[in-house]
């Protein structure tokens, strides 16, 4: 294998156990049976092939799309809610600090990885949803006691879905602003 061949004359070397095969299907439609068998070894040993994994945060699958990442976002970010529970409930704190370390903590975990996402309005809703009610248990109050305008009012904040896409659109104008040599501004062989 050419790569492991580099890696070795740099002084590197290749973790079997860490390395994981995926391929990622270019129409998530057409039946998975066309994906390609490929063995891939290093020094011998077989890499496992994986349908999904964690690279830098992110969840990455061989469907593509952002699915499985938003709902692992979804779900560490409710762990660090609930690890926090004993500061939503203290009356002394009030509600624009219970807020402020909400988005500190809670938001931050869930938009991590925000910027790469495609979104669809069922991922959408889903975000908002669980921000909305998240948002009512810092208010202390319940989904029929106010409704999300005036919620977003009282806490100063905003659907999710309008956080990602201002961490998308941010994104783009990083990329836009870079010299065109840089990788993510290079055109892919796929796409051409």
């Amino acid at each position: 294998m050419i790569f492991e061949k580099i890696t070795r004359e740099c002084g590197l070397t290749i973790n079997v156990g860490k390395t994981k095969q995926l391929i990622t299907l270019i129409n998530p439609k057409e039946p998975k049976e066309r994906l390609p068998e490929v063995d891939l070894t290093i020094r011998g040993e077989k890499v496992e092939r994986v349908k999904d994994f964690v690279y830098l945060g992110s969840m990455i699958s061989e469907t593509g799309g952002s699915f499985k990442d938003i709902n692992r976002r979804i779900g560490q970010a409710a762990y660090r809610f609930s690890k926090l529970d004993n500061v939503w409930k203290q009356r002394g704190i009030s509600l624009l600090t219970k807020v402020y370390i909400y988005k500190t903590t809670v938001m931050s975990t869930l938009l991590y990885g925000a910027e790469s996402w495609t979104c669809t309005h069922n991922e959408y809703a889903r975000m908002n949803t669980f921000h909305t009610k998240k948002l009512r248990q810092l208010a202390g109050m319940k989904r029929d006691e106010i409704s999300n305008e005036k919620l977003f009012k009282l806490t100063r904040m905003q659907p999710l879905e309008n956080y990602v896409r201002h961490h998308r659109l941010r994104w783009a104008g990083h990329v836009r602003r870079m010299e065109d040599d840089r990788l993510p501004k290079k055109k892919s062989s796929l796409a051409k």
